[in-house]
């Protein structure tokens, strides 16, 4: 049993010396669409926001920010989004997407990125900074916690033979 038990934890020792814990940005933001519904459902922040891992399964970090379009004079959310950072939150590409907008709904447009959880709710947080949240691949996880399991029960079992 004792070298058994040394074999499996010198395999996950070696697994996870090969897989190390990858860390996955995460972003929550609020979400609506009323440029492409008829009947919208902005503000998003009526419901709970969408997580890029958990909601989109986003474990590469390709969503990083949060997006909020309203119209200018009474600040009506019209799209809210989460996003990719490149290209939507360009400055060229906000101009040009700004000015199609404006055109086709004949109002002035405010189109906002941002980089920290629910920052495209009702204060809207201008900020480009992006906060740091991070999930674990959860296969990495279950693997440390095996790990950690079977480091305990090594203990045990030479505790017990030292007795």
């Amino acid at each position: 049993m004792y070298v058994t038990f040394v074999g499996y934890l010198a395999i996950t020792v070696v697994l996870l010396l090969a897989f190390p814990l990858q860390k996955v940005h995460s972003i929550s933001c609020f979400k609506c669409d009323s440029l492409e519904q008829k009947t919208g459902d902005c503000p998003g922040w009526n419901r709970v926001p969408v997580n890029s891992v958990t909601n989109l399964g986003d474990m590469n970090g390709f969503y990083t920010h949060c997006l909020d379009v309203r119209i200018a004079s009474d600040n009506t959310v019209i799209h809210q989004n989460v996003i990719p950072h490149r290209p939507t939150c360009r400055s060229d590409f906000i101009k040009i997407w700004k000015s199609s907008l404006e055109s086709q709904l004949k109002t002035n447009i405010t189109i906002t990125c941002c980089g920290t959880n629910a920052c495209n709710g009702p204060g809207l947080i201008k900020s480009s900074a992006v906060k740091k949240i991070y999930n674990y691949k959860v296969s990495h996880v279950l693997l440390l916690c095996m790990c950690i399991l079977w480091l305990i029960g090594f203990s045990s079992c030479y505790l017990m033979r030292i007795v």
